[in-house]
């Protein structure tokens, strides 16, 4: 019973930092692979510098684009990405430069979470209510998609307040 009494006491007077305290948590943390402050790196070339903003050009290839017999199989792809990165020294970048550009697993999990995690949970939530109280499916379906809709034009109107949060770093 003291394993359960005592971190709810923990939590109770520390509750910010209850969860970052406990070696389980953070055992936990690392065992499913979520380790947020993990650095997530990409090689790139820069291929514009716009004031404080550089932007990096990358080729992202899937997990069978180095195979030897990926050029057979015609199942591999790679696509050409860009990223745009601010930076407080833009001088010292040049177009052709190769750089590299970090992010954090954390960012990329706040991404995956806002763009099916959200979605998937409002058009289940909408889907299951609008069928409990009006037992209509056709309805429910509908409304489903226009709750998705209004969502993603959420997330467009606030494009600028979500790209603050996706920030990333270049490294020469």
């Amino acid at each position: 019973m003291d394993f359960f009494w005592s971190p709810m006491r923990t939590m109770q007077n520390n509750a910010e930092n209850f969860l970052y305290q406990r070696c389980w948590f953070k055992e936990f943390v690392l065992i499913l692979g979520f380790d947020m402050a993990c650095e997530i790196r990409h090689s790139g070339t820069v291929s514009a510098v716009n004031g404080n903003v550089v932007t990096v050009t990358f080729l992202q290839q899937s997990a069978c684009a180095g195979c030897q017999a990926a050029k057979l199989c015609r199942i591999s792809e790679s696509k050409e990405k860009s990223v745009q990165v601010r930076t407080s020294d833009p001088q010292s970048y040049q177009a052709g430069q190769p750089v590299i550009v970090a992010g954090t697993t954390g960012q990329s999990w706040r991404a995956v979470i806002l763009s099916f995690g959200v979605p998937l949970v409002l058009l289940m939530t909408v889907l299951v209510i609008v069928i409990a109280v009006t037992h209509n499916e056709g309805l429910a379906a509908g409304l489903s998609l226009v709750a998705l809709v209004l969502y993603y034009m959420i997330l467009f109107v606030c494009r600028d307040r979500i790209r603050r949060k996706f920030e990333f770093k270049l490294i020469q």
